[in-house]
């Protein structure tokens, strides 16, 4: 994929929709493409998390690992981005459905990338803050 289409593919993702087209542009050079087959896992819970795995193409189950536990199917999306940003280990584990196509990039690629361009910085914490935000108690009008 050349840039422009990177650039395209990482808008349609939640996690960058209030970034500017060029701080995409600038993730967009630095993101690996990688490919999973259907069955393959991605990460499993406890690994570390070294790199943001962004999902393009196709479906992945994320589950929380118990037999009772939580699955859900995700496309088009970040997978397990607080682990990530918080640099610890999953708290997921994470299997291509189907064929899918990812893009990667490294904790020090973005770091570089954050630290260079504030404004891409401000654009995720507002979306990582509406995505954590409690809702407003209801209590009497005054």
């Amino acid at each position: 994929m050349n840039t422009i289409e990177r650039v395209l593919r990482l808008h349609e993702i939640e996690l960058f929709r209030l970034a500017a087209t060029d701080h995409l542009g600038e993730l967009a050079a630095v993101c690996q493409e990688l490919t999973l087959d259907a069955g393959e896992i991605l990460f499993e819970v406890d690994e570390p998390s070294t790199h943001l795995n962004i999902l393009i193409e196709g479906k992945m189950q994320l589950a929380n690992g118990g037999r009772e536990g939580h699955r859900q199917v995700v496309e088009l999306a970040s997978l397990d981005p607080w682990a990530f940003f918080a640099q610890s280990r999953h708290s997921l584990t994470a299997q291509a459905l189907e064929e899918c196509k990812l893009f990667r990039i490294s904790y020090e690629d973005l770091v570089d990338i954050l630290t260079a361009e504030p404004d891409l910085c401000l654009a995720l914490l507002r979306h990582l803050a509406r995505q954590q935000s409690p809702p407003c108690p209801k209590g009497p009008a005054s």
